[in-house]
């Protein structure tokens, strides 16, 4: 999952230039998280299929905590290890009306 902080620009392909992009690594189960700073990112129009703004009350407000970052790679490799890796379904867009 990826996260933005600032859309730069876009034009009327709807390429995008976004700064600040962040990579999160979520461990449902611990509820925890990590994020990997990406820096830039520009993303052609025909590989975009939904842009929206997160609500950041609801982020805020997430049951999920920050844990370091090698935890988290270290507990996704090893529920690879294992096989344990659950599906990633999980709503990417906090909607927790559900």
């Amino acid at each position: 999952m990826w996260g933005l902080r600032h859309l730069r620009t876009f034009d009327q392909y709807a390429n995008l230039l976004l700064e600040h992009i962040v990579e999160r690594h979520i461990l449902f189960e611990e509820k925890v998280y990590a994020d990997i700073y990406l820096g830039t990112l520009l993303i052609r129009g025909e590989n975009v299929c939904l842009f929206g703004e997160v609500d950041e009350v609801l982020e805020a407000n997430s049951s999920l905590q920050q844990a370091a970052l090698s935890y988290v790679l270290q507990r996704e490799r090893e529920l690879e290890e294992t096989g344990k890796a659950k599906p990633k379904n999980v709503d990417l867009f906090l909607d927790h009306a559900d």
